[in-house]
C-alpha cells in the first residue's frame, strides 16, 4: 500500500498542478534497473542543483557507482525536507525526512512516483520564492 508523504510528514509543501513526470517517463529510455535510475537521477540534479544535491558512491572512496542521491530543501524557521533515492538488492529505496535545525525528526519511506512527485511540488515551491531555481526547474524537468 502506498503511503501518501504529504499526509504523514507534516508541514510538507501543498501538491502542484498536475503534470509532474513519472519516474519511468523520466528516465532514460523508460526503463532500467534500480542502480541506474538512481544514477541517473544523481547526475540530473547533481547538475541542476549543485548546491543542495548531494551523491553518495558505493564501496572505498565511492568509486564504486552511485549508491544514493539526496536533495535538501530548507523550509524557512529551522525546517527542511530531504529526499532521498537509493538502491538496494536491486530496489528503489525512496524516502523523505523532515529536519529540524539540522536533525531528523521524522522518515517516511514512500514509492518512487511519490518521492518525484513530493520532490517535484517542493522545489515548485521553491522557485516561487527564489528566482535562481526557476530556470533550472524548468530544465529538469524538461524532456
Amino acid at each position: 500500500m502506498a503511503v501518501d508523504v504529504r499526509l504523514i510528514v507534516t508541514d510538507a509543501p501543498p501538491r502542484a498542478p498536475a503534470g509532474v513526470p513519472s519516474l519511468a517517463d523520466w528516465a532514460p529510455g523508460g526503463a532500467g534497473g534500480a542502480a541506474e535510475t538512481v544514477a541517473f537521477v544523481a547526475e540530473r540534479l547533481r547538475v541542476t542543483f549543485p548546491g543542495i544535491t548531494e551523491v553518495r558512491g558505493r564501496g572505498l572512496f565511492g568509486m564504486g557507482g552511485v549508491e544514493a542521491v539526496s536533495v535538501t530543501l530548507a523550509q524557512g524557521g529551522g525546517k527542511a525536507f530531504r529526499y532521498t533515492l537509493s538502491a538496494r538488492d536491486g530496489i528503489l529505496e525512496p524516502s523523505v525526512a523532515k529536519l529540524v535545525h539540522g536533525t531528523t525528526i521524522q522518515t517516511v519511506m514512500c514509492s518512487a512516483q511519490e518521492w518525484l512527485e513530493s520532490l517535484y511540488d517542493d522545489i515548485v515551491e521553491q522557485a516561487k520564492r527564489h528566482d535562481e531555481m526557476r530556470a533550472p526547474l524548468a530544465r529538469l524537468f524538461s524532456k
